[in-house]
């Protein structure tokens, strides 16, 4: 935690937005100042970085549960997995299409970060009730098994692997998170708190470094009360 109050303003704010859900869940009151970092970046008309300009308005809501993006906004998504990303996240007040469990289904099935996302995206989802609740309980249960399996594949604390495990806390399958993988974890933490997105000469990274945090909070912490993440 000591890595992103050292990090301050400096940290990469969509790293932030997702980080936020742990400083709630876990009551983390030293990481307070990223909301305001947070609004200050979002209302910052003069940033060069349209994209980062851009997820940080369409992905509001992981901070915000009152965010709403233009119309404009959402159809500037430029990727598959923002898309999917999108329609789980708002999929409570603009209505799921049809098809979104097998289209998550389908996404995961390319592996790697698609079937992580995936998971991620069906969590949001079924936060949201647009899926039947059988149906997303069985493939979070089928998604939750491939990352346990993706995570041994990987072979230490890379970041996918480290994702992975984050997700796996957050759709309901903590028995799946060996114990050695955490130990794995903490072992890869640096000096300066953080971890890194590759290998060990490789700069510290945010991506990584938030989600290692969620996984160490969440392992420790068997008995913090799940907490939406959507409000």
């Amino acid at each position: 935690m000591q890595y992103f109050v050292a990090r301050d303003a400096k940290a990469d704010p969509i790293s932030l937005l997702f980080l936020d859900y742990v400083r709630r869940k876990h009551a983390l009151t030293a990481l307070d100042p990223i909301v305001d970092h947070l609004k200050n970046a979002k209302a910052d008309p003069t940033h060069p970085d349209v994209q980062l300009m851009l997820h940080l308005r369409t992905y509001a809501r992981l901070a915000d549960p009152s965010a709403a993006p233009s119309a404009q906004d959402v159809e500037s998504a430029n990727s598959p997995l923002d898309r999917m990303a999108l329609e789980a996240l708002y999929c409570d007040r603009d209505g799921p299409k049809d098809g979104l469990l097998e289209r998550l289904r389908e996404t995961a099935a390319a592996g790697k970060y698609y079937l992580t996302h995936a998971a991620l995206y069906t969590g949001w989802a079924v936060e949201n009730g647009c899926l039947e609740a059988a149906p997303a309980k069985a493939l979070q249960a089928e998604l939750a098994q491939k990352m346990s399996v993706l995570i041994a594949a990987e072979g230490g604390p890379t970041d996918l692997a480290i994702e992975a495990m984050a997700f796996l806390f957050y759709v309901g399958h903590r028995e799946l998170v060996r114990p050695e993988w955490i130990q794995q974890v903490r072992a890869a933490q640096r000096k300066d708190g953080g971890w890194t997105h590759g290998p060990a000469s490789a700069p510290t990274n945010d991506h990584s470094s938030f989600l290692a945090l969620w996984v160490l909070l969440d392992a420790t912490r068997p008995n913090t009360a799940d907490r939406p993440w959507l409000r």
